[in-house]
């Protein structure tokens, strides 16, 4: 089964608000073990981290088996949130890890079957009753030890929507391009895969002089009807009237009158109340 396929008994979270609730139950000791998994770029990690702070040890940076088995021996009875776990997927010793951490009774046994952990001052086993949030972009639901993981814990595929993601960003205080925002809030339309990374592309994008705007909706709208749209926020085309707007798409582009019209015509059926819909209404 490919790993970004949704995993079977995960439940389906779109909102935020659910998302901190989970999280903050997390914080207080209340689960023994969740699983986040979603598109990356959606805040997961960061929102987590923020509603568990002072109470959960973090643990990221792709760490290995043995790092985890390290930071949870010297976090002994912590809770622990694991960010990126596909080390422990792929590894004989982090599969065993993950049955070690996420066993439903207390104290955990958890083990390491070589004398490593003597290396850095730590022993081969220990107790522990910390409780597991771990966060990945995918569930591995093909590899059988993992399958056999699943009733152990909550699996939750976190999956917001566009909107969802744009009302989001807009509590985010360390994002402060009002002139992206709107801009994305107002075509949404065409980014249907929308992640918090996109903002912060399109701000390093405006920051070089770039087309931020061209960089944002190029791999969701045409050529064509790009350079129509991309006129409209234009402060040198916008206002202009539709005569003279569609002589210079005929020379950007190398299309016809006609042309123009069709594809402006297509894209309305796409853009809802777009507030682009309102001058070309009013330029006939």
């Amino acid at each position: 089964m490919p790993r970004n396929t949704r995993p079977a008994h995960a439940e389906l979270i779109t909102e935020y608000d659910k998302l901190r609730f989970y999280a903050h139950k997390f914080g207080q000791g209340l689960y023994n073990c969740l699983i986040f998994v979603g598109p990356p770029g959606r805040l997961k990690s960061s929102i987590i981290e923020a509603e568990t702070k002072g109470q959960a040890h973090l643990i990221s940076g792709h760490a290995t088996p043995f790092e985890v088995f390290c930071e949870a021996q010297e976090n002994q009875d912590k809770l622990l949130i694991i960010d990126d776990v596909d080390g422990l997927y792929r590894e004989a010793s982090g599969q065993r890890l993950l049955k070690n951490l996420t066993n439903p009774k207390t104290p955990k046994a958890v083990y390491w079957t070589s004398d490593a952990p003597a290396n850095r001052g730590l022993l081969k086993s220990f107790e522990t009753t910390s409780k597991v949030c771990i966060i990945d972009n995918a569930w591995n639901a093909g590899n059988e030890h993992i399958t056999a993981l699943e009733d152990r814990f909550r699996l939750f595929l976190f999956d917001p929507s566009a909107p969802e993601v744009h009302r989001e960003m807009g509590l985010q205080d360390w994002f402060g391009d009002d002139e992206i925002y709107v801009f994305v809030g107002e075509n949404l339309c065409f980014l249907p895969e929308l992640s918090a990374r996109a903002y912060v592309k399109a701000a390093k994008a405006k920051a070089a002089s770039e087309d931020w705007r061209e960089y944002l909706l190029k791999n969701h709208v045409r050529g064509h009807d790009l350079q129509l749209l991309l006129m409209e926020y234009d402060n040198q085309w916008r206002d202009r009237p539709t005569g003279e707007k569609v002589e210079e798409w005929m020379r950007r582009t190398g299309c016809c009158r006609a042309t123009y019209f069709n594809r402006r015509n297509a894209l309305v059926a796409r853009m809802g109340g777009h507030p682009v819909i309102g001058r070309w209404s009013l330029g006939g």
